[in-house]
């Protein structure tokens, strides 16, 4: 449940339908993590992922300063028991870059996406959409901080990349229309 800092940077007005679904879904993710805590532990990687899901929902449901004081403390803890470098660490931060961004706390966001988009290019690289996505980010946010320069830099980044995977895209599909024609 990936927020998108940068491009969702305010609170939308929920109606009551979404409303009384936002409060379902929250519920839910919190029975989830007290049942994985009693299972597995506070600080087991699964418990510590349905804490950072709860806190999304939390934000999601409303309750964007307690879901962002939650996430948090949930990073905090994914930092001392399993690491910066695991998947849920990466997620939680890149939902609370999300979370400080809607909270106007643009600075805090941007250092957090950062965090995200070194992990992205050590771990997964340059070329996957992850990454693009996390560096499109990144550049929204460094525009809505004022820095338009290297905002500019990072898009063009994204861009080059975007473009790449579409002409081997289309490369793949010549290949492959080309291999139907000759057999």
């Amino acid at each position: 449940r990936p927020l998108r800092p940068g491009i969702f940077n305010s609170i939308v007005m929920m109606d009551d339908a979404t409303a009384t679904m936002a409060a379902a879904d929250c519920e839910r993710c919190r029975l989830r993590y007290e049942l994985a805590k009693l299972i597995h532990g506070e600080t087991h990687p699964l418990a510590l992922g349905c804490w950072s899901e709860y806190a999304v929902a939390l934000s999601q449901s409303g309750k964007v300063e307690q879901g962002c004081k939650q996430l948090e403390s949930c990073v905090a803890a994914l930092y001392e028991h399993v690491g910066p470098q695991h998947t849920i660490s990466r997620s939680a931060v890149y939902n609370l870059s999300a979370i400080l961004a809607m909270l106007g706390r643009h600075h805090e966001a941007k250092n957090r996406l950062e965090e995200c988009l070194k992990y992205d290019l050590e771990v997964v690289g340059l070329g996957d959409e992850t990454t693009v996505q996390t560096m499109f980010s990144y550049a929204m946010t460094l525009h809505t901080t004022g820095e338009h320069e290297k905002s500019v830099e990072y898009l063009r980044k994204c861009q080059d990349v975007m473009e790449r995977k579409q002409l081997e895209v289309l490369l793949t599909r010549a290949l492959t229309v080309r291999d139907i024609m000759h057999n």
